[in-house]
């Protein structure tokens, strides 16, 4: 999980803060931690908990993290809209 841009932002959103992931994806990773705003990705978590399946928490995660982090790899599936 912590090696997937949503995952993290979710993570960082619940302050878990302590990721764990191979090294390869820790460029990605670290750009996207200083693209994002803390309160935006607790206000995420947030609403996140309170949706009521996968897609919705999903969905939730695209439209709150912006532009922190190359969604485009998530196209397709889930039938995201990202903008």
């Amino acid at each position: 999980m912590a090696s997937n841009s949503l995952g993290d932002f979710l993570l960082l959103g619940l302050d878990i803060t302590a990721l764990s992931m191979a090294w390869p994806s820790l460029p990605e990773i670290r750009e996207l931690i200083r693209g994002i705003r803390m309160e935006d990705a607790r206000a995420a978590a947030k609403q996140a908990l309170s949706a009521g399946n996968s897609d919705e928490v999903i969905q939730c995660l695209v439209d709150k993290i912006g532009n922190a982090a190359d969604l485009r790899v998530f196209q397709g599936r889930r039938n995201l809209s990202i903008s």
